[in-house]
């Protein structure tokens, strides 16, 4: 699952409700590019989602706000997308074109159902080798097995299941490319609604809404529309990920929605959420979302229930990286720092929160010095950092002289709500990292605290 391809341009395009626009395979005699999203919804300071404090951060080099221990410092915490409206194509579009809507609130008949089953439907966390960490959609569909899109785990290193308050590890039980589904095995039970999927092909017209994440926000509701017209094929090129009869829905859906359950007024899963169509430009087409039927998905449930058909989660070796090869800092790391310094510093904090990401807690824990070793093991370290996820991580500052270093570094985490203050599962941190010589890139982590003396963590989603 790479993270930078070629995004092109064509009249129209497909692509997955995840993340990052990437451009996958030409068809020249429809005129059109199918295009991949990755893994879920990406946090970044150009992407959508979230509003990043860390803009202003680079302009003012401060912070405005207190903070706590961030994850991943010390041992004892305890227990592409538009973002207005869609720009109207000036290429004829077939099918329905009624503009979609996008609400928090269910509406009509859908306000009981949303009540109901809301508390079921998962956050998807994936972890990828030397990549950002993506974020996608799913539904409970027994207390430890998450119904998804095969393309939010493609790849995966690591997957981590966020549920309301609970955070849990989980592997892939059923994979199928050929139909964009898959199957997550949690790690330990998760309470909240399980749903059912319908075994029968819901007719176009039904009324239908789309819950999950989009855009890594908060839990949303995403219509409602309907079911506009079946067995639309849809191919996602060298992915390897194709949808040969998807069903079109007017149901507005943005990255991060991917996987998740689109039900109808009962509560029933009818389908599983993959794609939209865009413009060259990046801008939706109104209509033309995407789901898999689901009849599909209810026979592949029960096939992966009687015959699991795993994905192993990918190995992340970064033994002898070499600089020109394997590591390359700037697909999860940003310096603006100047000095002598900050191209060893740089490679810590990529492995070390690349190592957190990829569940490679050696590496990460490498980067710590000895006095802070000694007093916070690796087993405990890599017990605190199983529900974590690092994104955005920019170096603002690196000073000292000597034998030791100040890093200032801003980073955002997904996490059990426990290592957060207010119980978020989402913070935004700034921290002043102590740095002393050692380990294998000449520094090492010491001690962590708050930068300039004031802390600095922030809510994802502030109002």
């Amino acid at each position: 699952m790479d993270m930078q391809r070629p995004s092109g341009g064509s009249p129209a395009a497909f692509i997955v409700a995840g993340a990052l626009l990437t451009v996958l395979a030409l068809v020249a005699a429809l005129g059109v590019y199918f295009v991949f999203l990755g893994g879920g919804s990406f946090l970044s300071r150009s992407g959508g989602g979230p509003t990043s404090p860390v803009s202003e951060q680079v302009e003012e080099q401060g912070i405005s706000e207190p903070i706590s221990d961030p994850p991943g410092v010390t041992g004892d915490e305890e227990d592409p997308v538009s973002d207005g409206p869609a720009e109207e194509s000036d290429e004829e579009q077939e099918g329905p074109m009624a503009p979609p809507t996008t609400t928090d609130e269910p509406e009509g008949d859908f306000v009981s159902t949303y009540d109901e089953v809301s508390d079921g439907v998962v956050r998807v966390a994936v972890g990828m080798c030397g990549d950002y960490a993506g974020m996608g959609s799913g539904a409970l569909v027994a207390n430890d097995l998450v119904l998804t899109a095969a393309h939010v785990v493609q790849g995966y290193s690591s997957i981590q299941l966020q549920l309301g308050d609970q955070a849990v590890v989980g592997e892939v039980v059923g994979y199928s490319p050929g139909d964009d589904l898959a199957l997550v095995s949690a790690e330990r039970p998760l309470s909240g609604h399980i749903f059912e999927v319908s075994d029968e092909r819901a007719p176009v017209g039904t009324p239908v809404a789309a819950l999950g994440y989009p855009l890594s926000g908060p839990l949303s509701f995403s219509g409602p529309g309907t079911i506009s017209t079946h067995d639309e094929p849809i191919e996602y090129g060298e992915s390897g990920i194709a949808v040969p009869n998807a069903m079109r829905i007017s149901t507005a859906i943005n990255p991060g929605n991917s996987g998740g359950p689109l039900i109808d007024a009962d509560g029933e899963i009818v389908g599983v959420v993959t794609g939209q169509r865009v413009e060259s430009t990046g801008s939706a087409v109104p209509g033309y979302g995407y789901a898999v039927p689901s009849d599909l998905a209810a026979a592949r449930v029960d096939d992966w229930r009687d015959t699991p058909e795993p994905l192993s989660a990918e190995s992340c070796d970064f033994e002898e990286v070499e600089e020109d090869s394997v590591y390359d800092p700037s697909v999860l790391v940003t310096s603006i720092a100047e000095g002598p310094d900050v191209d060893a510093v740089t490679h810590v904090y990529y492995d070390y929160f690349d190592g957190i990401n990829s569940s490679d807690y050696e590496r990460a824990y490498a980067q710590r010095s000895e006095r802070n070793q000694s007093s916070y093991s690796l087993e405990a370290f890599s017990e605190d950092q199983s529900t974590s996820v690092i994104e955005d991580v920019l170096i603002l500052d690196v000073s000292g002289s000597g034998d030791t270093r100040s890093a200032v570094v801003t980073f955002l985490s997904w996490q059990a709500p426990k290592y957060v203050p207010e119980g978020e599962s989402c913070a935004y941190w700034t921290v002043q990292y102590e740095l002393t010589r050692g380990g294998p890139h000449g520094w090492v982590i010491d001690d962590a605290g708050g930068y300039d003396n004031k802390g600095g963590w922030d809510h994802c989603f502030a109002d």
